[in-house]
């Protein structure tokens, strides 16, 4: 085993370690934060029988209590309520699943960039996602977030595994995390075609429709589930239809960097609908805003694509957190910035991460409401910030002029004088 391996062994439980620091700082106590009582509600439904479904009402009655619901998806519950079911509601332990997935993403991870930088520059990288400060925070709460970015490295890993030795098992397995991250969230579920096409044509078709295959037989279950509960082929989550009803309102009324994107018409009547009538009422809602209004919601895009990539904390409440996280942020923000030409190439895997930045950044500026998303891409920014620094060889350079200002030159040694 060499040293680089060992020193994987002791950089792991290093960076971990104020993960684990915080989470006994909290101990058994509880955060309130948006969405977690969501997620642990639907977990306990779980492991009552009650099936995937709130003991409330929530959004404003799209989601009706008692009923069964695919608004927040079935990975995060089903995940907590397995926790629950061993070691018992409690918040210090679920908050080491947490850690532990978060361990498993950094693996992955470092998986990843290792296909482009070596071992040294990789470990680094790691250090540096795993040091985050908001990976640290979220790592607290029950969300939907880290079981997503295991998910998701864990697709990428393998996948680029599959791309560089061909072997089944790494295609399989990639495509696994992709159906699973489906499950947590459904953020890759439009990026599955390009992975396809990607493999048809580096590979064989007959691949890229083994990988589609293995997708939709893990996630079919839950796609018959939601067929039947909503009366009509519901794969997934209502969240695009939330999202675009919330665009049906005034946003020019408010300035650039002032507008909330929580401004929204009040519910229309919803009673007597399903799950999915209630997803396509608010999403046509959404779409006719749009039609009406293409310009106010460009500009609403835009705003939510530059704070995509905005270092500044977005809520009043936690402007105070900006000294801790807006150096992070600067850092992998320019970093990307600076890296992305140097990252362009015609491997496959080079343009399919490139591919992934525009599509999220896509997504962004027109479904997400919620800028902390962005930790779920944070790695690829990483990726290509380090991929950067890398390539410059800054240690080799560094040693070379090192070496070259203290070895003396033949020019300046003259005869030596009595």
């Amino acid at each position: 085993m060499g040293p680089a391996r060992n020193a994987t062994r002791w950089l792991l439980p290093l960076v971990l370690f104020p993960h684990l620091l915080v989470a006994a700082y909290f101990g058994g106590r509880f955060i309130d934060y948006p969405d977690q009582g969501a997620y642990l509600s639907a977990a306990q439904n779980i492991l009552a029988g009650n099936g995937l479904s709130l003991s409330f009402d929530a959004l404003a009655g799209f989601i009706k209590k008692g009923e069964p619901t695919s608004y927040f998806g079935l990975g995060t519950p089903l995940l907590l309520a397995a926790q629950i079911a061993v070691f018992g509601q409690n918040y210090f332990l679920l908050r080491l699943g947490n850690i532990i997935l978060f361990a498993g993403s950094l693996l992955f991870f470092r998986g990843i960039c290792l296909h482009w930088m070596p071992e040294r520059w990789a470990n680094v990288a790691m250090v540096a996602m795993g040091l985050s400060p908001f990976y640290i925070a979220f790592n607290q709460l029950f969300l939907s977030e880290m079981p997503f970015l295991f998910c998701e490295l864990g697709t990428f890993c393998f996948l680029f595994n599959y791309l560089k030795n061909r072997e089944i098992k790494h295609l399989a397995l990639s495509a696994v995390f992709l159906a699973l991250s489906l499950l947590v969230r459904t953020n890759l579920l439009f990026f599955l075609p390009a992975i396809a096409i990607l493999i048809a044509f580096t590979s064989r078709w007959s691949q890229a429709l083994l990988y589609v295959g293995v997708v939709a037989l893990v996630v079919s279950p839950y796609c018959i589930r939601n067929s039947i509960n909503s009366h009509a082929f519901f794969p997934f989550d209502g969240k695009a239809a939330l999202n675009l009803w919330q665009f049906n309102s005034d946003v020019h009324q408010g300035g650039f960097w002032s507008e909330r994107f929580e401004q929204a018409p009040a519910m229309p009547n919803l009673e007597g609908l399903t799950e999915k009538q209630r997803s396509d009422l608010l999403m046509s809602l959404g779409v006719k805003w749009i039609k009406e209004h293409p310009a106010a919601f460009l500009r609403l895009a835009a705003m939510k694509a530059v704070r995509f990539l905005s270092p500044l904390p977005q809520k009043q409440a936690n402007l105070r957190y900006a000294l801790l996280l807006t150096p992070y942020s600067v850092v992998i923000v320019c970093g990307f910035l600076l890296g992305l030409p140097a990252f362009w190439s015609r491997e496959p895997k080079s343009l399919l991460i490139l591919l992934l930045f525009l599509y999220t950044l896509a997504i962004e500026a027109v479904f997400m409401t919620a800028t902390r998303h962005r930790v779920l891409f944070d790695p690829f920014f990483l990726l290509v910030g380090f991929n950067y620094v890398a390539s410059r060889k800054p240690v080799r350079v560094s040693r070379r002029l090192r070496e070259q200002f203290a070895t003396p030159h033949l020019s300046d040694a003259g005869p030596a004088r009595p």
